[in-house]
């Protein structure tokens, strides 16, 4: 009769543990992390060279654009509804009920253009997410709060209407 330490039988656990050890760029089923696939090659054979480009690097052309697009779209769209919200602070005769939904919705769009756009657009630029974990589930977080204030927003004013 064997001994529980001779009965020793390696799980699929085990063998993870193993790979980790010896290539810390695998996960569970032995697929290479893009980001450390040049580094996977050249510890398993130190003759072979790539020259390899990040899948999921942004081409310079792209960020130009998206620089551009965001730039403008966080400064028209928070400008644009934070004076919004600041009329019908202001004048006590903007606030019907229809303008204080219209103002609700500016609002929420001023919290995308100010808070969620310039975390997206460094995220989009940089392919990383150096905010902490907290900050990256506020910013979800904002986001859908956003979209489900404008979408019931404007169900509520075509329903005034």
């Amino acid at each position: 009769m064997a001994s529980a330490a001779n009965s020793y039988q390696p799980d699929d656990d085990d063998d993870y543990i193993q790979v980790m050890e010896v290539y810390p760029s695998q996960n569970h089923y032995g697929v290479v992390n893009p980001y450390y696939y040049s580094d996977y090659y050249d510890n398993l054979n130190s003759s072979l060279s790539l020259d390899y480009k990040n899948p999921y690097s942004v081409d310079t052309s792209a960020k130009i654009i998206l620089s551009i697009s965001y730039t403008l779209m966080i400064l028209i769209c928070g400008t644009g509804n934070l004076l919004l919200c600041g009329v019908i602070y202001r004048f006590k005769r903007m606030r019907t009920v229809t303008n204080l939904l219209i103002g609700n919705l500016a609002l929420s769009d001023f919290l995308v253009a100010a808070v969620v756009a310039p975390f997206n657009f460094y995220y989009y630029l940089h392919q990383t997410w150096p905010f902490g974990r907290a900050m990256c589930v506020i910013v979800g977080y904002l986001k859908a709060v956003s979209l489900y204030v404008s979408v019931n927003s404007l169900l509520i004013i075509a329903i005034d209407r």
